[in-house]
């Protein structure tokens, strides 16, 4: 059965394809924040819950064993993301340098996921142009600590 939404703005489906739909409308609309519909809160905050309840039960000295990184598995260098899990966790128990010889990113990232579970809907509060700006300033930064951190253990620093 066909409908139109409420915005007029394309036909959608009753019930299974609604919500699709809907995002479709919302993403097309004039004026509307592209991202915030894009990212659906309560996923967000899943992730954010299972990332934070695992750090605390798990000890970064036990995950050292773990090969969770294929490019690390791969090639036997460190990616700028390498170090981010075990860092995670020693933030979690109180062990700050670790998590800062481990990746010292996690102290961007772990106030950020504990933002994402307490207030999952901030990054509607954000405008596209702040998060595209965030966005591409950690991912430049993430490349030249990526890019350091190789050259370190090649030893050509």
């Amino acid at each position: 059965m066909l409908a139109y939404h409420k915005t007029g703005l394309r036909k959608c489906y009753f019930y299974p394809f609604q919500a699709i739909g809907s995002m479709v409308d919302l993403l097309q609309a004039k004026g509307k924040k592209l991202i915030s519909h894009a990212l659906p809160t309560r996923l967000i905050q899943l992730f954010a819950a299972l990332t934070i309840g695992l750090s605390f039960i798990f000890r970064a000295d036990a995950l050292s064993k773990l090969k969770l990184c294929i490019f690390h598995a791969t090639t036997g260098l460190s990616c700028p993301g390498c170090g981010m899990t075990r860092a995670f966790c020693a933030i979690s128990h109180g062990q700050f340098a670790d998590a800062w010889n481990f990746n010292p990113f996690a102290y961007f990232f772990y106030p950020l996921t504990l933002l994402c579970l307490i207030y999952p809907t901030f990054i509607n509060t954000l405008s596209d142009k702040v998060i595209l700006i965030i966005g591409a300033t950690l991912a430049l930064l993430l490349t030249i600590f990526g890019v350091i951190r190789v050259l370190a253990e090649v030893g050509l620093l």
